[in-house]
């Protein structure tokens, strides 16, 4: 009997993805390998030949596994981090650019009102020109907020004070439209 769990359906899957890149990669690279071997003076080349010209080709339309496999050994293990060539410092770069580009999209997070600023303000010392866009920053969403927050607040206590909020009254939902149709109906609950 066959565990709800098993893991020979997916590996069956890979296992033909493979395949079907391997083939693919024979078919889009027999060309340029049987026009390099004819090149190099071989008029007839046997299947095995091209086969193996595809399989090693340097610079591939479409790289079979095994290169890629080699290839991604090759930037990530035998190069070192600082270098350009290495798949660790172009994740870092990446990765970096991706967690500024999120910065740039939060409220308050830096942007390019920021960077002009920095940009179009060459004169002056960064530290000054740092200091007036956090204060502008301040001023744009902090001191709103909280104008906000007092006003609102005050608000909220003054009407819990005077008395203008009455307690909800529980009620038995008969529908899941009921209350949003006894709010429409003018506080008529439905009986649905």
């Amino acid at each position: 009997m066959k565990q709800p769990g098993s893991a020979v359906p997916i590996l069956i899957m890979l296992l033909a993805l493979v395949v079907i890149w391997y083939v693919a990669a024979v078919l889009l690279n027999w060309s340029g390998v049987t026009d390099a071997m004819k090149l190099a003076g071989n008029a007839n080349p046997t299947f095995g030949d091209i086969l193996s010209g595809t399989m090693g080709q340097d610079k591939p339309l479409l790289p079979a596994p095994h290169q890629v496999a080699i290839e991604l050994w090759n930037t990530v293990f035998s190069q070192s981090v600082t270098s350009k060539r290495s798949l660790i410092y172009h994740a870092w770069i990446t990765l970096s650019a991706t967690l500024l580009g999120f910065a740039s999209h939060a409220p308050g997070g830096l942007g390019v009102f920021d960077a002009a600023m920095l940009v179009a303000l060459w004169q002056f010392d960064k530290e000054s020109v740092l200091a007036g866009l956090l204060l502008f920053r301040l001023l744009y969403y902090i001191v709103p907020f909280a104008l906000a927050l007092i006003i609102l607040g005050t608000r909220e206590f003054w009407l819990n004070f005077k008395g203008a909020r009455r307690p909800a009254k529980p009620e038995l939902i008969r529908s899941v439209t009921a209350p949003i149709r006894s709010e429409l109906d003018g506080g008529k609950p439905d009986a649905d």
